[in-house]
């Protein structure tokens, strides 16, 4: 929308099929305080601040504003249909441009297919043909369509897009990509009473880790129900088994999950590492889970009323933990926090191993449920908060909060249904193992494990100490203006009779190199203070020493040293008006600001290295790994050549028990192994450590973060001291190379720049990087004749 604001668009219309969709919308686009807006607080284009209003017609539009009309696409037919006053009428669409927005777009689908079905004929009555004919109302009308579940298998439909898709991102892709919550289905062979009652402790868990790590979490759950009816008796079951909670009552369920890994981890952690009584969790959970936080939203009038409250559910003042529902918010529906489904009822509609309707909504809902829930990870300050963390550690506590629990009876056939639908939408990873990474118990009794240091830097905010001018950011002080009317007027026949100037000159325009600091004072300091990046506060972020707004327009080393070439006639030259130099001021400052920003660097990875007891980054490790070509198999089932001559778990040197990882990370162990006896010759010992997530490594330069694959650390004892290299090394495929040459280039100074104290508690350490190893690769040859230098000293 900001884009095609700056195209010249002013009038937006938004429509949906649902009307509860409406306003939760709106509260989106409208309303700075909702958790949800989806713009800044004060959007501004090009320096000038730009509203976002709703509009009930376009003849009320603002022609600075961003107008959008918000609407059902029902409502709007009638209103084509049956014109009244002060509404949108077809004259609208004729008169202004307009750029449509098609939410939940696949409605809009009904008239391209063959056969209808019911609903899809009352949607082609009232959808398509109203959508094709306001958009044919002026030349320029523009429709952009949006849809998590748009059919491309029917033919009609993939032909209807085949040249328009502008973006296709599959919840696959999401999936993969890590913006989802992992799926697990839970079944249980209980009663539906007893499988909410496994989902309040469950949903009561995630919100206990979540306060301990010091993350606001209210984790919200989804009672699904096949009637309306059910609904509300299952609704009444929940209050009554909420009201009835007892600590017998949890005992009990605790003691008959003693075989359910997730639920007795629950109980662990509420009633064993936390100390609560079990009286005292049931007095909690009938408190958290009282009446008044359990909503049903089955009846159509109270929804729309309702989709404010359901669309700020992470929201801090609401309190709303469980939904009761049977089909109201299979769309249009935006939760981040939802994480436990529970399915109340027990049948099928899959016949012959295909997935049935009723099957494929469910799973659409739960990838609806799947959205991750962003929050920043104590332990990992650098992950961006919207991603999943823990597929290297899935038995972090914080795991939970990365997964989504879908709770259903036992029933075989129903999950092969489930897990077919789940499959077919994406959300569900058939290829996904779970494997455990042991340490060795060889080498958890080394001296090394025990004793020894792992040295790694850190990342600090770039103070930026060099930085005294503009220069610093490669900002040339000589810009040229693109453009300045001359002030001409020509006049040409249509029939080639020739060129009439009406305001002759007598002089050609000519190009001039002017200083900005003498357009004044007045006009600089106007100019910046239309801009926040220039106001003295930001400014000294960028530009630390220095001491005023006045040495910014002034000295030399700033504004004070930039000319700017403009082309003009020599009259407007000399007698630029106040708005020419404003512009042009404007023009300048937009350049800078954006070399700024281009070249600037937010975090330094520092030199000092610290060292960190091994014993406490390198641990077992429990991993979710998806199979894909060598990673996620094991050694035993590696593919690589010789693999299987080699018995990894006898090796010593090799400190965890199995290899999980990539073809090229197998061939470097395989590599390592053949160098065994030479390193032997140098070393009283050598030991290779797989690092899954163990220690992380900031760029010198930018301060990026990089885990390499491997540390190897080779450990010689002398007279008095024991000298111990560590070295990083990365195998890498040559599809990653181009991307990832900076870490290469960033391993290849570690031996240079790395600062440690070389002697530390009687031994003495040196930090080195390799570069990437490539058994198919032309570099190669530099990894061993650096690995011959730097470990073997040849």
């Amino acid at each position: 929308m900001l884009d095609l604001y700056r195209r010249g668009y002013r009038n937006f219309l938004f429509f949906v099929n649902s009307a509860q969709i409406i306003e939760k919308t709106k509260e989106n686009f409208l309303n700075p305080a909702s958790a949800k807006h989806l713009f800044a607080p004060q959007v501004r284009i090009d320096d000038k601040p730009v509203d976002v209003r709703a509009v009930e017609t376009f003849e009320a539009a603002s022609g600075d504003a961003i107008n959008i009309h918000f609407t059902t696409i029902q409502g709007l037919h009638r209103r084509m249909m049956e014109p009244k006053e002060n509404a949108v009428t077809i004259e609208d669409f004729r008169d202004y441009k307009v750029v449509m927005l098609s939410d939940e777009a696949h409605h809009v689908n009904a008239e391209t297919k063959n056969t209808l079905t019911k609903s899809e004929a009352d949607d082609k009555a009232s959808w398509e043909g109203t959508v094709s004919e306001i958009f044919g109302q002026h030349p320029e009308n523009m429709l952009l369509e949006f849809t998590a579940t748009v059919d491309l298998g029917h033919e009609a439909i993939r032909a209807k897009y085949r040249d328009k898709i502008l973006y296709d991102y599959s919840l696959r892709q999401f999936r993969e990509d890590g913006y989802s919550k992992d799926i697990e289905l839970r079944q249980a062979d209980l009663p539906p009473a007893e499988r909410m009652m496994q989902a309040i402790v469950l949903s009561q868990y995630r919100r206990k880790v979540a306060e301990v790590k010091g993350i606001h979490c209210k984790p919200v759950i989804l009672m699904k129900s096949k009637t309306i009816k059910e609904s509300a008796e299952n609704e009444a079951a929940f209050t009554a088994m909420v009201e009835g909670l007892s600590g017998d009552a949890l005992d009990a369920l605790r003691g008959a999950s003693e075989g359910d890994e997730t639920l007795s981890r629950a109980f662990g952690f509420i009633m064993g590492e936390r100390a609560m009584s079990s009286a005292d969790f049931a007095r909690e959970l009938q408190g958290d889970f009282a009446p008044e936080k359990v909503v049903n939203v089955n009846n159509p009038k109270d929804l729309e009323t309702q989709q404010i409250q359901l669309n700020t559910l992470e929201d801090r003042n609401n309190e709303i933990r469980v939904i009761f529902a049977v089909d109201k918010l299979n769309e249009g529906w935006d939760v981040l926090n939802l994480f436990d489904i529970v399915r109340l009822y027990d049948t099928r509609d899959g016949k012959a191993n295909k997935v049935g309707k009723t099957t494929m909504a469910e799973a659409q809902l739960i990838g609806r449920g799947a959205r991750y829930f962003p929050f920043f990870a104590p332990d990992q300050p650098d992950a961006a908060p919207e991603k999943r963390k823990y597929d290297s550690a899935v038995d972090n506590p914080l795991r939970t909060l990365e997964e989504l629990h879908y709770h259903c009876s036992h029933n075989p056939k129903y999950i092969q249904d489930i897990r077919n639908a789940l499959r077919e939408t994406g959300m569900l990873d058939e290829t996904a193992r779970t494997v455990r990474l042991r340490l060795k118990d060889s080498f958890r009794q080394t001296s090394l494990y025990l004793n020894d240091h792992v040295w790694v830097n850190d990342r600090v905010k770039n103070p930026r100490d060099e930085v005294t001018g503009l220069s610093a950011y490669q900002i040339d002080s000589h810009f040229t203006y693109p453009n300045l009317m001359t002030g001409r007027v020509t006049e040409a026949s249509a029939f080639g009779g020739g060129q009439l100037s009406l305001k002759p000159s007598g002089r050609e325009p000519i190009s001039r190199d002017l200083k900005l600091a003498d357009f004044g004072r007045a006009t600089l300091s106007f100019t910046m203070d239309a801009n926040d990046f220039f106001h003295f506060a930001k400014l000294r972020d960028f530009f630390p020493k220095l001491a005023s707004t006045s040495e910014f327009v002034t000295s030399d080393t700033y504004l004070g040293g930039v000319t700017v070439s403009v082309r003009a006639l020599p009259d407007d030259l000399d007698n630029l008006t106040a708005r020419q130099k404003r512009d042009i001021t404007q023009y300048v400052l937009h350049q800078i600001e954006s070399g700024v920003k281009r070249e600037s660097v937010e975090y330094i990875g520092t030199k000092d290295f610290k060292p960190y007891k091994i014993s406490d980054r390198f641990t077992d490790k429990v991993l979710k790994l998806r199979i894909e070509g060598e990673t996620g198999l094991s050694w035993t089932e590696s593919n690589v050549p010789g693999l299987d001559q080699i018995d990894l778990g006898s090796k010593d040197w090799h400190a965890y028990d199995d290899s999980y990882g990539t073809d090229q990370e197998k061939h470097f162990i395989k590599y390592m192994n053949d160098q065994a006896d030479r390193l032997r010759e140098h070393y009283d010992n050598f030991y290779l450590l797989r690092n899954e997530k163990a220690v992380k490594l900031f760029d010198f330069d930018t301060g990026r973060a990089f885990e390499p694959d491997f540390v190897l650390f080779l450990r010689r004892k002398e007279d008095e001291t024991s000298t111990i290299l560590q070295l990083f090394i990365e195998p890498k495929g040559n599809h990653l190379r181009p991307q990832d040459d900076w870490k290469q280039a960033f391993l290849t100074q570690l031996k240079a720049k790395a600062r440690l104290e070389t002697v530390f508690q009687g031994r003495y350490y040196a930090v080195l990087g390799l570069p990437f190893f490539n058994e198919t690769g032309q570099t190669n040859s530099d990894f061993k004749a650096a690995f011959e230098k730097q470990a073997l000293g040849v």
